[in-house]
């Protein structure tokens, strides 16, 4: 298992070296609520580069032990292209030119093994921009073999409605954040709902945020994206979305001073360089209990909501106690949710049917009643 990392040494006190020890002994115990829980609520997270590389997989249910070696494994995929464009604008936080060639190249391996679940898959997943953005911090933290493993598992799991429906579903899990912001300041949802709302945009500022975890915003921040993934890995995929509602919401004051639009959104669509993480951190798990997920779509989007979002078929509501159980869990959500939607399709087109045949028969009969009868007159 390659290990290798380019990541800056950590200097230790202490009481720190001591709080490492026990977040490892977590870990070594399988202790996954507990690591959950300071992942979540603690300050810091996870806080140390060991404890995260042996947490991350384990939070996923990734036993490293079974990782497959990706050395020198090669995997075709019809946006090859496009990866090794967004590659080549990657990991400049690796300033040596040779290393961070080999790191690119390991990047790609990831991206490609998990979009093609090493090359088992008849039709490879959709791969997006930004991808590699999450891709990297992972390679980062815990190698090739390792990161491609947590990557793959993303894939089908966290990340899945961003890579099977495009920007549908994006927009439709864009469409939860004013509802969140409105709950969060109602001055702010009300200017929401004048400018952005009104004007068509809604909240596509946040798809950067939603698609990436916020990694490509703090790509040069390695210690800020490792806490992301310390949060965003140790809770439901939707959190997300909260997360983006609240970063939104910090910018309140600065949003709050323009009028027109395009001032609203530009100033929405920048992040703070140096973000209150924690407070955002603190504020979403807040908000997360005061407006649980189904009380929120069922605000947004009454008793139909779109597969993406629906809590009884979507991935994004996916957080089981035993994480090895999730390929399973959300195999059959994702079997259920294609059901619904071909048993819609039919439905639809069997309603469009008889629609048209009952247009048909009206037809037919208006023809013979104003050939034969009214015709008569």
């Amino acid at each position: 298992m390659k290990h290798n990392t380019v990541l800056p040494p950590e200097r230790l006190t202490k009481g720190e070296v001591k709080y490492k020890r026990k977040l490892l002994k977590l870990v070594s115990d399988g202790q996954i609520e507990l690591l959950r829980s300071v992942a979540s609520k603690r300050e810091g997270g996870l806080n140390f580069s060991e404890v995260r590389r042996k947490a991350w997989p384990l939070l996923v249910g990734i036993d490293e032990r079974s990782c497959k070696s990706l050395e020198g494994t090669h995997f075709d995929h019809p946006e090859a292209t496009q990866i090794d464009l967004d590659l080549n604008r990657s990991l400049h936080s690796i300033s040596d030119d040779a290393i961070r060639d080999k790191y690119r190249a390991w990047l790609r391996s990831m991206l490609l093994s998990s979009l093609t679940a090493n090359g088992t898959l008849e039709k490879p997943r959709q791969y997006y921009q930004g991808l590699h953005d999450i891709a990297a911090v992972l390679l980062l933290h815990l190698g090739v073999d390792v990161g491609g493993a947590v990557l793959e598992r993303l894939v089908s799991w966290h990340l899945n409605p961003w890579m099977e429906g495009g920007s549908k579903k994006w927009t439709e899990v864009l469409d939860l954040i004013p509802s969140l912001m409105r709950k969060l300041d109602s001055e702010l949802g009300d200017a929401l709902d004048q400018g952005l709302i009104r004007e068509g945009l809604g909240c596509t500022f946040a798809l950067p945020w939603l698609i990436t975890w916020m990694t490509h915003t703090y790509s040069n921040k390695i210690e800020i994206c490792a806490r992301l993934l310390d949060y965003l890995l140790s809770t439901t995929p939707l959190t997300i979305v909260y997360l983006c509602a609240v970063a939104a919401t910090s910018r309140r004051d600065c949003v709050l001073e323009h009028t027109e639009t395009t001032m609203q959104y530009a100033t929405l669509n920048s992040l703070p360089s140096s973000p209150m993480l924690e407070a955002w951190i603190s504020t979403t798990h807040s908000l997360y209990a005061s407006y649980p997920p189904r009380q929120l779509i069922s605000n947004v989007y009454g008793r139909s909501p779109p597969s993406v979002v629906d809590p009884e078929t979507s991935p994004l509501f996916v957080l089981p106690a035993d994480p090895q159980q999730a390929p399973v869990i959300i195999k059959d959500r994702l079997t259920q949710s294609s059901k619904r939607r071909r048993r819609h399709n039919l439905l639809g087109y069997l309603g469009s049917y008889m629609v048209g045949s009952s247009v048909a028969v009206l037809s037919a009969y208006s023809y013979y009643y104003f050939a034969h009868e009214g015709g008569a007159g």
